[in-house]
């Protein structure tokens, strides 16, 4: 999961033109941004318990 938010954070930086700070400070936050993200998204869709679906599927 890292490296997907590794080469977004790249993808990002050169589609953009760079002005402001420096450019190591914002890599490190858009990626830290990026995995933050994907490891939330990930718990929030991620079943860890099937017994619904599987009490669904018995009882039909």
């Amino acid at each position: 999961m890292a490296h997907t938010s590794l080469d977004k954070a790249a993808a990002i930086l050169q589609q953009s033109r760079y002005t402001d700070g420096t450019l190591d400070e914002t890599y490190k936050k858009l990626t830290e941004f990026g995995f933050e993200w994907l490891s939330s998204t990930k718990d929030k869709y991620h079943a860890h318990d099937f017994g619904a679906v599987y009490e669904k599927y018995i009882n039909n």
